[in-house]
């Protein structure tokens, strides 16, 4: 895993969520990854000040949905986007299958099984992300090449596509109450 975030340009993660054993799990799978610097946020705004402060280091985002608002998640990847910043919102959603609580990974669209209180959902998440086999990495590679090109930041046009793409993600799976 290591190596293929490396080969892609990410070592450096930022990851938003207001609870802490989210952040708590999301650190242990991170740290035992090794050779990936990652910082933590446990609100919005405050992620979407540091993605507009050092944009040009942070190389992925992975974001809650609802934190201080419902939807403080959708400004903190819409950012991400703005700034050709690769992000992600992972949330657990009203979603099931059975009795057993769901993680989406929007606006990839893949969902499974699993709560963010644990490693191993921060792993799938991620492989979710960077491995096409899982459907993943469509976005991942378009923003990445656009910022190898020079694309200059802020740019608005991203945020826009990326609110479609985002939002309707979001009503679809009636994340968003």
């Amino acid at each position: 895993m290591i190596n293929k975030l490396l080969k892609l340009g990410i070592s450096n993660i930022l990851v938003a969520d207001d609870r802490s054993e989210n952040i708590l799990a999301a650190r242990k799978y991170f740290e035992q990854l090794g050779g990936i610097s990652t910082t933590y946020f446990n609100n919005g705004k405050d992620a979407v000040e540091e993605i507009k402060r050092n944009y040009s280091s942070i190389a992925l985002v992975l974001t809650d949905l609802e934190m201080e608002t419902p939807n403080a998640g959708v400004e903190v990847a819409l950012t991400g986007f703005e700034y050709l910043v690769p992000s992600y919102i992972i949330t657990g959603g009203p979603q099931h299958r059975g009795n057993n609580p769901t993680i989406r990974v929007i606006p990839e669209g893949i969902g499974f099984e699993g709560t963010k209180e644990s490693p191993e959902t921060w792993k799938s998440c991620l492989e979710s992300i960077i491995n096409p086999s899982f459907g993943g990495s469509t976005i991942l590679n378009s923003v990445l090449r656009a910022r190898k090109f020079g694309v200059s930041v802020p740019f608005k046009g991203v945020r826009e596509m990326a609110g479609y793409l985002i939002n309707g993600e979001v009503r679809t799976n009636k994340i968003v109450k």
